[in-house]
């Protein structure tokens, strides 16, 4: 292979190819990304260049068979004779280290969930358990589940079930957890909750997602059925402080899931940075149904960067960045103003 300095690109695999020279081809190809100036002849063969590094990606060979060191080495060609075309006016090498920090300041992380999806202990069909799953506590602030439950007792816990109690079937796997109140309506409230390893972090965005199921037909239980729907809140907390909750937001009709969403951003002065964070499930009791179900539970986390703005002007904040025999460039890459995923892919 002949030698390069394009640092941007790190040839012993595919995946450096990808995911660094990825970034700079869509940028290229995304409308005024570079404000007023423009490359007629990248703009022109942009496409094609992204499309050939997708197919390396795909695992995909190319029309004439070339091994995976050609095809490499034809990827190497390419990306010289780009960083050729642009080295008049911008260091791609620079560019490109920005270009990863904006990618890792934009990415989430999923935060991890013991029994996200309730599929521990694994139940026959139409079958479940009367105590919390796996991983998971209960929330009972109001003493309203015994000690010692029953089949036919308030209870939590795992529940596969039928189509006759979903007819369109779960969000994910084959169980649910569930929170089942048969105490009079308003006697309180009751459900799930998990306290995780993750710490509320400063200057992050948390998204919590819970699929909420309203159960028709009939129970497990001879005699018990699940009509009405007892209305349900989602909390995220930290520390026993609730950061976001969703109150019994979602119309849910009988027999299917609704996805709850909730979001909450912190700050560097947030009280209770460095407390764990928490999850709760919770059946309200509030109507006429005795059964909550929850599923497919996700929490994740997006660092956000500090004082950050609507957009950035490369030749005022990074000035470095321009070639200094073209001081006078005027390169605006749009950060807030455009989603970051339709400029880094």
């Amino acid at each position: 292979m002949p030698e390069t300095d394009l640092s941007i690109v790190d040839l012993t695999d595919i995946q450096g190819i990808v995911a660094q020279a990825s970034e700079l081809f869509n940028l290229i190809d995304s409308d005024n990304a570079f404000g007023s100036i423009t490359f007629p002849s990248i703009l022109d063969r942009a496409s094609s260049i992204s499309q050939f590094v997708r197919s390396l990606a795909a695992g995909q060979k190319d029309t004439t068979g070339a091994s995976f060191e050609e095809q490499l080495e034809s990827a190497e060609t390419i990306l010289t004779a780009l960083q050729s075309s642009l080295g008049g006016i911008v260091d791609l090498n620079k560019l490109a280290d920005l270009l990863k920090g904006i990618d890792s300041a934009n990415s989430k992380i999923n935060i991890p969930i013991e029994n996200a999806g309730f599929e521990d202990p694994a139940q026959e069909d139409f079958t479940f358990t009367v105590e919390p799953p796996p991983g998971w506590d209960v929330y009972d602030p109001n003493d309203i589940i015994p000690d010692v439950t029953t089949d036919d007792s308030s209870a939590t816990g795992v529940f596969n079930p039928s189509l006759n109690n979903y007819p369109g079937g779960v969000p994910e796997g084959d169980n649910v957890g569930y929170s089942f109140l048969v105490d009079p309506v308003g006697s309180g409230e009751a459900g799930l909750s998990q306290t995780l390893d993750t710490l509320l972090a400063p200057n992050t965005r948390y998204t919590l997602s819970v699929a909420v199921g309203n159960p028709t037909g009939d129970d497990p239980v001879p005699g018990i059925s699940f009509p009405g729907f007892s209305g349900y809140r989602v909390e995220l907390l930290a520390g026993g402080q609730v950061l976001a909750v969703d109150d019994n937001s979602l119309h849910i009709p009988e027999g299917e899931f609704k996805t709850s969403k909730i979001t909450y951003t912190s700050s560097a002065t947030d009280m209770v940075i460095g407390q764990s964070l928490e999850i709760r499930l919770i059946n309200l009791l509030q109507g006429p149904g005795i059964e909550v179900d929850f599923d497919d539970v996700q929490l994740t986390a997006k660092a956000l960067p500090v004082g950050s703005k609507s957009s950035h002007n490369l030749s005022e904040e990074h000035g470095s960045l321009l070639n200094p025999l073209h001081p006078s460039s005027n390169l605006t890459l749009p950060l807030g103003a455009v989603d970051s995923s339709s400029l880094l892919g």
